[in-house]
């Protein structure tokens, strides 16, 4: 049940969509692929406080670099925060 989800990170829940309200900013969970080195996104998205807060878990991803299936623990993962929106600059006269 998303509530208890809810619970056990500190996070609340938007009652109008059911989805989960993290304490910070949202980022992609991220792992590094083991047979190129390179970062991959696991599919998750959580803020770093609430990730960091979540009991230790194990799980898999279908790596697009190398085409293989990823066993990783949470301690492995790391949340990569979005960049803010670009900001305009005005244009010199």
């Amino acid at each position: 049940m998303v509530g208890d989800e809810a619970q056990g990170i500190g996070a609340q829940v938007n009652k109008l969509t059911g989805t989960l309200i993290g304490r910070g900013t949202m980022g992609i969970v991220m792992i590094k692929c083991p047979d190129t080195g390179r970062d991959i996104a696991t599919g998750l998205v959580a803020d770093r406080e609430s990730f960091a807060a979540t009991p230790v878990f194990f799980s898999h991803v279908l790596c697009p670099l190398c085409r293989t299936e990823h066993e990783w623990f949470a301690k492995e993962a790391w949340v990569c925060e979005t960049p803010g929106p670009a900001r305009t600059l005005p244009l010199m006269p």
